[in-house]
């Protein structure tokens, strides 16, 4: 027949004054007022009872003794000091549950939490939520996906992977053992709440040490032509169009060629401009307009063809203004299209005179330099159709790996202290690193008297290049006459002067000196 092992209780007590770990707990499967009454009778060697005046529990100075029956050892050893808070859930092992005589040999095991955002402190109803007992109880949010993602991927990094050794505090601190890797973190992340997924905290202060199996290194810079196209806007937008377009003598059209000035818009882009591009509501007025009556076809087209090679030209004959169009930045890049009349008669499905006098016209329309044929196009520059390709300087560097073994000791935070207990600063107080420091600094040490008490620590870089500017201009200068100053400006008119040494080290403390890492 199968006997339960394992047992479940509350935490009432957890300071005891041996600290070797014990903790007192109120078991789930006994009546407590029971067992205090079993022992309502006992009483020391003065005849204090051992229980309190309402006999709700022992009496204080009787708890964590002999005569306490509800103390509870640790499974896990001294070396590891990991209380239960009160009001927790813990698991119970008793070596002879039958006969527990004297509840000497019981034992405790800190039970797993619903979520490991209630590492800090979880009531025993919510562990419950994960055991037998409480399968009813809705448990809380989840970290990751069942694929091991996470919905968060702010949340990536807080807690352990499986591959992964993790030992927490009762917070937002932990060590984290990998293979080659320790890590020591305080405050990883912003918050514990079970109803929000944890995020990292990105200003953590911690401790990386690392050893790792190769090294990258950066080869020389290459410098490569990436070609891109120029997608600058439209300037200027000839539209030629025939409002008499199903004249059946191919001949005798009237009709209009205007050119409008486009706004720097988003719609005017090279790259989103097209034949049927809408011109915007503000553009109401072209800046020229050549209407003609009664032209022939040939007439027509040759006016058009004129009209877009004159604007290329810089010069639309009849325009009052042909200065205007002369400059290559107020009339590159422009449009040439088909105006609502020519479209239309081209969209006609059923082959009528429209159409095919519509085709016969614009089949016509083209500017010297296009491959197209269809009655519009894009002028980027003097004489040149379509899109300009124009090449940027890219400037990469590959990364090499090579077999190396090499480590990196990483210490980060906000603010970093070297300290010596046999160092101090001339002129500076010692540095406070005795018994009330032992269990850590405290906030107005780190902040007052620390600060205070030490110096920034010097960049080696910077400082070798104030001292190259100060070399330079000591073996370079001039004076006017014996002993007077020197001259500002050196004597091979060099990029180093009095001035810009004077700047630099101006600069110095901040410069040259980390001022948030410190060392007495």
């Amino acid at each position: 027949m199968m006997k339960k092992i394992i047992y479940g209780g509350t935490v009432v007590d957890n300071n005891d004054p041996w600290m070797v770990g014990r903790i007192r707990i109120f078991p789930d499967d006994e009546v407590i007022q029971q067992e205090l009454k079993s022992i309502k009778n006992q009483y020391n060697s003065q005849g204090v009872s051992i229980l309190n005046d309402n006999e709700s529990d022992v009496r204080d100075e009787f708890k964590f003794t002999s005569k306490d029956p509800f103390v509870y050892l640790p499974l896990l050893p001294i070396n590891l000091s990991i209380l239960p808070e009160k009001n927790e859930y813990v698991n119970i092992i008793y070596s002879n549950k039958e006969d527990n005589t004297g509840r000497k040999n019981q034992y405790y095991v800190a039970s797993t939490k619903s979520t490991v955002m209630n590492i800090q402190f979880e009531h025993n109803s919510s562990t419950k939520s994960i055991l037998a007992v409480g399968a009813n109880i809705q448990q809380n949010l989840p970290i990751k996906n069942f694929d091991g993602t996470y919905p968060n991927s702010k949340s990536k990094g807080v807690f352990a992977e499986p591959q992964d050794i993790g030992i927490y505090s009762k917070g937002r601190s932990d060590i984290i053992l990998k293979d080659g890797e320790v890590l020591i973190r305080a405050v990883k992340t912003t918050e514990l709440e079970q109803t929000k997924r944890p995020q990292v905290n990105q200003k953590r202060t911690f401790l990386q040490l690392s050893y790792f199996d190769r090294k990258l290194t950066f080869s020389p810079e290459k410098t490569t032509q990436v070609p891109f196209l120029v997608d600058n806007n439209i300037k200027k937008l000839i539209e030629y169009d025939v409002i008499n377009i199903s004249n059946t003598s191919q001949g005798n059209y009237t009709g209009s060629i205007k050119i409008y000035n486009l706004p720097p818009i988003d719609l005017t882009k090279v790259s989103i401009f097209n034949q049927d591009t809408s011109l915007p509501a503000t553009i109401t007025t072209p800046a020229y307009i050549d209407e003609f009556i009664n032209l022939s076809e040939d007439e027509l087209v040759l006016r058009i063809n004129n009209a877009i090679g004159g604007l290329n030209r810089g010069k639309v004959d009849g325009y009052n203004k042909p200065d205007y169009f002369a400059t290559d930045g107020t009339r590159f890049p422009f449009y040439y299209r088909p105006g609502v009349y020519l479209k239309t008669a081209l969209q006609d499905p059923i082959v009528s005179n429209s159409y095919i006098n519509a085709s016969s016209i614009i089949n016509k329309i083209k500017f010297v330099g296009s491959t197209l044929n269809k009655g519009y196009d894009l002028i980027s520059l003097e004489n040149r159709a379509g899109r300009i390709t124009d090449y940027e300087k890219v400037i990469t560097q590959d990364v090499q790996v090579s077999p190396i073994q090499e480590g990196y000791a990483v210490l980060g935070g906000d603010n970093l202290y070297l300290l010596s207990h046999n160092s101090f600063i001339p002129g500076k107080k010692t540095i406070n690193l005795g018994d009330d420091t032992v269990y850590g600094i405290p906030v107005d040490e780190l902040s007052l008297n620390y600060i205070n008490n030490t110096s920034g620590i010097v960049r080696g870089d910077q400082l070798k290049e104030i001292l190259n500017l100060i070399i330079t201009f000591l073996t370079t200068h001039t004076h006017s006459w014996h002993c007077s100053p020197p001259e500002e400006i050196p004597y091979d008119k060099g990029s180093v002067s009095k001035s810009m040494i004077t700047s630099e080290f101006a600069l110095f403390d901040s410069k040259v000196i980390n001022q948030n890492i410190r060392t007495n």
